[in-house]
């Protein structure tokens, strides 16, 4: 994996991680037994929750006289923003993530050609149903907590949000989930999560690409359960500010 630091003004600079990610192949049965990840501090104790945002064409981080410009920064690159700021990832090589656990919601959305803007987020049918705005726009997000050792310069196992909340990305989230089924755990596959250039009715966009690395370790398995203890509650009803800020230039379904 290879996160980006701030570059020299020659061209981008690439830190390749450390291989040591306390897996084995997906083909193995058993899981091997290595040391436990230390973890990072709970989600609510940090006050928002991280999340991964795909570069698009028309993404801030990409224009220079924008405030959230990020230097070296390119079209299907990876950011991942939380309380010291954005990491950047290159896109082709991706970041590693473990699923923590999932959440599913009911955005209202103002159309683009009205101002846009999200209204509300409803965390049933039923609930949106009650209080949608007839001209607006719903769209369904699903959402995973998931955990890497990618953003913290300690290694540290760090929360972080994959949000699908577009109906390209929507199609990636199905899969993720036909993945999880497959291996009969949520919490015991580690994933690669990259950028991937498609075709799109207004020109070419990226979306996430998601692919499977191996079984997480036994010690490392338990830490994950402690994140997810901790995590679950609090992200079901969580604030999503920092969600809409990254669905706010995702062109992905067009």
């Amino acid at each position: 994996m290879a996160k980006k630091t701030v570059p020299s003004p020659k061209g981008k600079a690439l830190v390749k991680k450390g291989s040591d990610t306390g897996i084995v192949p997906i083909d193995q049965k058993r899981p091997a037994y290595t040391r436990s990840e230390d973890v990072s501090p709970p989600t609510e104790a940090r006050g928002f929750l991280p999340t991964m945002k795909l570069l698009q064409a028309l993404s801030p981080e990409l224009d220079k006289d924008d405030e959230k410009f990020i230097n070296g920064a390119s079209q299907g690159d990876i950011v991942v923003v939380d309380g010291s700021g954005p990491t950047l990832f290159d896109g082709e090589e991706g970041i590693t993530v473990i699923p923590v656990c999932v959440r599913k919601l009911y955005n209202e959305w103002i159309p683009r050609k009205l101002g846009g803007g999200r209204v509300a987020t409803y965390q049933t049918r039923e609930e949106m149903e009650q209080h949608f705005e007839r001209g607006h726009e719903m769209q369904v997000s699903i959402d995973y907590l998931c955990v890497t050792d990618e953003v913290s310069p300690e290694k540290k196992l760090t929360p972080v949000v994959l949000q699908f909340n577009s109906p390209t990305k929507l199609g990636v989230a199905r899969e993720l989930a036909e993945k999880i089924k497959e291996y009969r755990t949520m919490t015991g596959v580690q994933y690669k999560v990259s950028g991937t250039k498609k075709k799109g009715k207004q020109g070419p966009y990226y979306n996430f690409k998601i692919a499977p690395l191996g079984w997480v370790s036994k010690d490392l398995y338990d830490s994950i359960q402690q994140i997810r203890e901790q995590n679950e509650e609090a992200f079901a009803s969580a604030s999503l500010r920092t969600i809409d800020e990254a669905a706010k230039d995702d062109k992905s379904d067009m």
